[in-house]
């Protein structure tokens, strides 16, 4: 993990385990998974290994967990991929990346925006997006949507798009 401009880590997520930390690399949408240490004083962390997730390979922004999905924000590509978290790898190995970048999304949503930074769903009423546009493409800027209004705006197939709750 280099951190030259564009390439370095643009995201992090803690899974509800609270001992894995996935952090994505800007410039080719790779993931890293780490392991904190929970049950101990130690400060060590330790490097699982890393996956490649569904969506362009390029510009991730922004990761979060609702509903059982993973979902990856990509910036330019003005995308949001969500997959299930069944496909997320829970073994690695620190030598070599796991691509599974052929798995089937659950929902594709195209936002039309530059500039989303950052995403929280709370709970099952709102979708919180965090905007840093390119200078002079707008504003920084915090939208709320209720997650009705977020998948009518942005699902191809609009509110049909909602993951059921298993």
């Amino acid at each position: 993990m280099n951190s030259t401009k564009k390439t370095g880590l643009e995201s992090l997520l803690i899974l509800p385990d609270n001992s894995t930390v996935l952090a994505g690399r800007q410039s080719d949408a790779t993931v890293f998974a780490f392991r904190l240490p929970v049950d101990t004083e130690s400060v060590d962390v330790e490097f699982m290994g890393s996956f490649i997730p569904p969506g362009p390979r390029t510009d991730l922004s922004a990761m979060t967990l609702w509903r059982d999905i993973l979902w990856f924000v990509y910036d330019k590509p003005k995308r949001i991929v969500g997959v299930n978290t069944s496909y997320i790898p829970t073994h690695f190995s620190p030598d070599e990346v796991l691509d599974i970048s052929n798995v089937l999304p659950v929902a594709e949503l195209h936002t039309g925006l530059r500039g989303v930074e950052g995403i929280a769903f709370v709970e099952d009423s709102w979708v919180v997006l965090g905007m840093d546009p390119p200078r002079g493409k707008g504003k920084k800027e915090v939208l709320r949507f209720t997650v009705t209004e977020f998948f009518e705006c942005f699902a191809g197939n609009g509110v049909r798009d909602i993951p059921r709750v298993a």
